[in-house]
């Protein structure tokens, strides 16, 4: 309820869940054969898109009942995926082989040159779409919930499960 707490709560979400993609790529990429690699990359990209229908969806029907229970609910999924990673998911390396052979880490400045390298590149464009289809796409999850509030008077309970049908039909 106010501006700390949002930040707080941003930052916090940010920290951790901002590696679940890049983690379950890694993986993904570790465990398939190079010449499968795309169609494993392609498979795990389709369950995300699933996840960006029915995530909304099921927290908009849930929070008809209760606004908290959604973030309970995700909480509850996420420990259970937690769970079974520790106990059933196999490491991706295979047992004795070393870490991966890499050479230092590249400094900030390196890192920054070799990005302003990629994006001056022939797929700059792409890097820079990306980014920005990216940013809008962050911004509207973050600002349409307020938007069907303020301009169709979504304040009820009822409100929830429309704007969780409505990032369901966007996630479609």
């Amino acid at each position: 309820h106010n501006l700390p707490e949002l930040f707080a709560s941003r930052i916090l979400a940010g920290i951790f869940s901002s590696g679940t993609l890049s983690i379950a790529q890694a993986y993904a990429a570790d465990i398939t054969p190079p010449e499968q690699r795309a169609v494993g990359l392609g498979i795990l990209g389709a369950c995300f898109g699933v996840g960006f229908v029915f995530g909304p969806a099921l927290g908009g029907a849930l929070g008809h009942f209760n606004l908290h229970l959604p973030l309970f609910v995700a909480a509850f999924l996420a420990l259970v995926n937690l769970i079974y990673i520790g106990r059933v998911l196999p490491e991706s390396r295979p047992k004795g082989a070393g870490p991966a052979e890499s050479g230092p880490p590249a400094s900030v400045f390196a890192r920054f040159a070799l990005m302003a390298h990629a994006v001056a590149g022939p797929v700059g464009f792409l890097y820079l779409l990306t980014f920005a289809v990216t940013f809008a796409f962050a911004n509207l999850e973050g600002t349409f919930t307020a938007y069907l509030s303020q301009h169709f008077h979504y304040l009820s309970r009822r409100s929830t499960a429309v704007q969780g049908l409505v990032f369901t039909y966007v996630g479609f």
